[in-house]
């Protein structure tokens, strides 16, 4: 079957959890691979994070779309412990190391890719000598062949200089202050454009605030937010988006129970009386806090980015030089931001704690240091080079 007629969609299981899975278009049935590949999709499923499972199907697809690797009965080839024949290994690297416009991916995208395919791979071998489809008297034989395969598949590497991902700028205190300086409305006035310039508003400041990642802010509900005196934003592990939006959307971090300031708490008390209303769909209504102008459902992922996008041109339209803008920057920046608050603690470790808490890391990961190396360095070359300091 031709990748053109399949999807990647989800399969709600009687629990109520998502599972992605492949889908044909129309009247297509599945074939013997397909189906295949949605049971390794379940079994992943239960010890895998849903955008990882989602992520390791699309990279499927790409080996699905390969006339070289279509035309091989991968099925039937699985029976045999040796899933890729040599001369079809240059193939499934060019896959795996470039994207559908030929350029080279980035080493951990690569390693991504193949970790899926010999995950899917590792599966197959399994699933038919479990099934007893491999003869006894060979299946030691089969055993030994699948193992050898598993690991020639773990090394194989891009035979090309991997491309390297884009850093995440550093947005400094001033910068923040003057994006969300550009994007706050300068009107209460009922109007349409004028909802989705606060709602836009209340995005970037929640953004900043919460640490929030592009899912979590487009997976918050109105009942996430407290506005009484204890004013916070609530961000619930493990929720995934519906059937709304088919973007993947999925909270991977840590449930946390953000305190919010005045500002944000102000901004989205003016967003839920006058604005939300404006955008929502009284036939439809969203439990959503972030909802489109379009259909009064939430926003994608997709438009999350394009909120942040938008930004940029209005900041050039006041003379700030063009940079790139997103919810990563701006969690980075609050993680600097916030270590520099802390500029007289001598230890820092009840603040990384609170940074871990706050963005939803690992208590036991180095992520905090990570994010705020800047503001870390500072605090670094402050303390070496103030007078009482013994470095020479």
């Amino acid at each position: 079957m031709s990748p053109r007629h399949l999807r990647v969609d989800d399969l709600r299981l009687s629990d109520g959890s998502l599972v992605p899975q492949i889908f044909p278009s129309g009247t297509d049935s599945l074939g013997p691979l397909i189906i295949l590949v949605n049971l390794w999709s379940h079994r992943l499923s239960q010890t895998h994070r849903y955008n990882t499972v989602r992520s390791y199907l699309f990279d499927f697809m790409r080996i699905l779309a390969c006339e070289e690797i279509e035309s091989v009965d991968l099925v039937r080839r699985l029976r045999t412990g040796v899933a890729v024949q040599p001369n079809a290994v240059a193939v499934l690297i060019r896959l795996m190391s470039t994207t559908c416009h030929g350029e080279t991916v980035t080493l951990a995208t690569f390693e991504r890719r193949i970790a899926s395919f010999t995950s899917f791979v590792e599966y197959g071998f399994s699933l038919f000598a479990d099934l007893g489809s491999v003869d006894r008297s060979l299946v030691k034989d089969f055993e030994m062949r699948a193992a050898r395969h598993l690991r020639f598949l773990r090394r194989l590497k891009i035979d090309r200089e991997p491309a390297r991902g884009r850093p995440t700028e550093n947005l400094s205190k001033a910068t923040i202050d003057a994006i969300l300086e550009s994007s706050r409305p300068d009107s209460l006035e009922a109007s349409s454009r004028l909802a989705i310039k606060w709602r836009n508003y209340c995005i970037c400041l929640t953004a900043f605030a919460c640490w929030a990642r592009r899912a979590e802010i487009a997976l918050l509900r109105v009942n996430d937010v407290d506005l009484t005196e204890a004013a916070a934003i609530t961000i619930q592990a493990g929720r995934v988006g519906g059937m709304e939006r088919h973007d993947g959307a999925a909270i991977k971090s840590a449930g946390r129970a953000v305190p919010i300031d005045a500002r944000l708490a102000m901004a989205i008390s003016v967003y839920l009386e006058l604005y939300r209303p404006i955008l929502a769909r009284r036939d439809n209504p969203s439990a959503f806090l972030f909802i489109s102008s379009r259909d009064g459902q939430r926003l994608s992922v997709k438009s999350i980015n394009a909120v942040f996008g938008s930004l940029r041109v209005a900041l050039a339209a006041r003379g700030t030089p063009s940079i790139r803008i997103h919810p990563h920057a701006f969690r980075k920046a609050a993680a600097n931001s916030f270590i520099r608050s802390f500029a007289g603690a001598k230890d820092l470790r009840e603040v990384i704690e609170a940074m871990n808490y706050l963005a939803g890391w690992s208590p036991t990961g180095s992520m905090a240091t990570h994010y705020a190396r800047d503001a870390m360095v500072e605090r670094l070359g402050h303390r070496i080079r103030r007078p009482d300091s013994n470095v020479d």
